[in-house]
């Protein structure tokens, strides 16, 4: 396999599992990978008048899916099968989530085919004409999912199935190893929110290294931190990103 990443030496904030194989993918590229997570991902159960109200509604219902994480909370608050028996049918957002939902046994119906929110609308849109839909995600999810959905006629019920929390300060692995990078890689806008609360010097260490974001939301996220965002991919989505990756690794090297 070409690795068009050799001795690149990245540092990948994502999270959990999803971390884990974004760090495996740029390490078969060649990269040197610190997985040091800036956000910590707990389960939440809903309240109990909340999920009464999802299995009332089951029938009518289509679960949109934003990640792995999202898919197993859910699974894991509701169980993978709807009052009748049969698995919830979900649509999903990238591949990852995609194949995360067929392996909890849930009924996949569709996957959007760009790994953003935003993106998993028009194919829910498209793909199911129930009327509810049921939006598992985090205490920090993003509106604009919602908002697509409502807009187009849909109903959409929130349900939190998990507290995304911002890590303070650097974390110990990357600390460690700061000095040596070349990249700090982020997937959302909320995995830099613990810049914010770094001291002078450690904003400053943070600053100077340069930035891949997954997409726009997060590029402009990380400029408003005063953070040198190198790579944006036009198309947001794993993919693009790790091609961003690689065409700013090759024009630095050169």
């Amino acid at each position: 396999m070409s690795q068009p990443l050799t001795a690149l030496r990245v540092w990948c904030t994502r999270p959990g599992r999803a971390g884990e194989q974004s760090c495996r993918r740029l390490h078969e590229l060649g990269a040197i990978t610190t997985h040091a997570p800036t956000l910590m991902i707990e389960s939440h159960k809903p309240e109990p008048v909340l999920l009464a109200q999802v299995h009332q509604r089951a029938l009518e219902s289509v679960v949109a899916l934003t990640s792995p994480a999202s898919a197993a909370n859910f699974v894991a608050a509701c169980t993978a099968f709807r009052p009748d028996g049969q698995p919830w049918p979900v649509i999903a957002v990238g591949q990852r989530t995609a194949l995360r939902a067929r392996e909890l046994g849930l009924q996949l119906l569709a996957t959007a085919p760009r790994a953003t929110a935003v993106e998993l609308a028009p194919t829910v849109l498209r793909e199911s004409d129930q009327p509810l839909v049921l939006l598992p995600g985090s205490n920090l999810q993003s509106p604009e999912l919602g908002a697509a959905l409502t807009e187009a006629g849909r109903e959409v019920l929130h349900l939190q199935v998990q507290r995304t929390q911002p890590i303070s300060g650097i974390p110990a692995l990357a600390a460690e190893r700061l000095g040596d990078l070349d990249l700090l890689v982020a997937f959302s806008p909320s995995a830099l929110a613990f810049v914010e609360s770094l001291d002078t010097a450690a904003v400053a260490a943070v600053s100077a290294l340069p930035l891949a974001a997954l997409g726009r939301t997060t590029g402009n996220a990380a400029r408003a931190l005063g953070l040198t965002v190198v790579v944006e991919p036009e198309a947001p989505g794993e993919d693009g990103l790790v091609a961003g990756i690689q065409n700013w690794w090759s024009r630095v090297r050169d």
